[in-house]
């Protein structure tokens, strides 16, 4: 793992393939996962949890793609070392990714954030400049 590596120059491919490793890797199937998702694990052990999981698609990535897999200690060292924003855009991956026929967005109850709603929703709130 070279020092320029980051978790946005990675592959992944989120799914049933990356649940079933995550499971021969825990021993815990997806409920494990997504209490880290719910808030249910804490902080340090959410975090482990989610590079397990990156790792998990990961692998399944370099199965089809090629490439060099990393180890769970990799992830988490790239996990720490990765801005916020590169993880968030991860886990909008994750969310948009498919399971059984629909997205985990949908499985989770989870509403995708809509770009135009965001845009409408900030130009409601600048202050009016007619007061």
């Amino acid at each position: 793992m070279s020092k320029q590596e980051r978790l946005s120059t990675k592959g992944y491919i989120f799914g049933l393939g990356a649940f079933r490793r995550y499971k021969e890797l825990t021993g815990h199937d997806i409920s494990h996962f997504e209490e880290a998702l719910q808030g249910s694990a804490d902080m340090v052990e959410a975090s482990y949890r989610w590079a397990v999981m990156l790792k998990c698609a990961n692998d399944v990535y370099v199965n089809i793609h090629g490439g060099e897999q990393l180890s769970i200690d990799e992830f988490t060292v790239l996990l720490d070392a990765s801005a916020q924003a590169d993880s968030d855009k991860l886990m909008q991956q994750y969310l948009d990714s498919n399971y059984l026929g629909k997205k985990l967005r949908e499985y989770y109850g989870i509403q995708p954030v809509n770009e135009e709603t965001k845009k409408k929703t900030s130009a409601r709130a600048k202050p009016s400049s007619s007061c």
